[in-house]
């Protein structure tokens, strides 16, 4: 449908002069410098109305064409974050405070692929000092949790709590961001147990696991039907017909659960 789509990755992969392999849709990029200099990252790219089926076993991370189409800035920040090209801020020189809904949904819908969702509870990690082009006190990263409710685990019924979202800004990788506004909600609400889903083409969830998160399972992919001139998804499940419209499989979501 868009067969620019390859030819622009392969553009701006070219444009970080790293060294890269192509096979097919699949791109093995090598990582920069430092300790990750013999690592590398495997990026498959997705076209529309191409349905690959299961993702491939040796790559990290899947990127859609209707995402780069609609929302390539912020691909282009995260993949240059995966690849080590990303400024740094660690949470040990910010500070965590409650944060307005407005101010979550500009944040989130600039710096999260999926937005803002509806939540109950909202933080924001801000910078204690000037670093860089970021001034004192400049929002870096927020997180979003729902409001409890019950659940049956084996024997017993806990109050359960959804990690709705999380994101830094997105050219930055904020380290310790997740963990800090984490304990400041476990701090503040003292729950019995925060589940969350983290979406299979961006990766295996180790940011969970690091914050002491257990894998429990794993969510069907999901149809979606693409509106013609927005590319904006509609679950095909939706619609009555989605025939004449171009559809596309996401990866579907690992599920982590903590508790303490």
């Amino acid at each position: 449908m868009y067969s620019s789509f390859i030819e622009d990755f392969s553009a701006f992969i070219h444009s970080l002069s790293l060294n890269f392999e192509r096979r097919d849709t699949l791109f093995i990029i090598d990582k920069a410098g430092g300790e990750t200099a013999n690592q590398k990252l495997c990026v498959n790219l997705e076209l529309l109305g191409h349905d690959s089926g299961e993702y491939p076993r040796n790559a990290d991370i899947t990127i859609f064409e209707d995402e780069w189409i609609t929302k390539g800035e912020l691909v282009k920040d995260r993949i240059k974050v995966n690849l080590g090209l990303q400024r740094t801020i660690f949470a040990r020189n910010c500070h965590v405070k409650a944060i307005t809904q407005n101010d979550a949904k500009r944040f989130l819908d600039a710096n999260h692929m999926l937005g803002y969702a509806r939540c109950h509870y909202r933080y924001g990690l801000y910078t204690l000092k000037d670093s860089g082009s970021l001034r004192r006190g400049s929002l870096v990263a927020v997180a979003t949790f729902s409001s409890p409710r019950l659940i049956k685990r084996g024997e017993i019924v806990v109050n359960s709590y959804e990690w709705v979202r999380y994101a830094g800004l997105s050219d930055y990788r904020i380290n310790g961001g997740m963990g800090k506004l984490m304990k400041c909600f476990v701090r503040d609400q003292n729950p019995q147990e925060i589940m969350s889903y983290s979406d299979i083409g961006w990766g295996k969830g180790d940011a969970y696991e690091k914050l002491g998160f257990t894998l429990i399972g794993k969510t069907e992919p999901i149809l979606f039907c693409l509106k013609k001139e927005s590319l904006a998804r509609i679950p095909a499940k939706a619609l009555n017909n989605c025939d004449s419209l171009v559809k596309l499989r996401n990866k579907g979501n690992l599920k982590f659960v903590w508790t303490p």
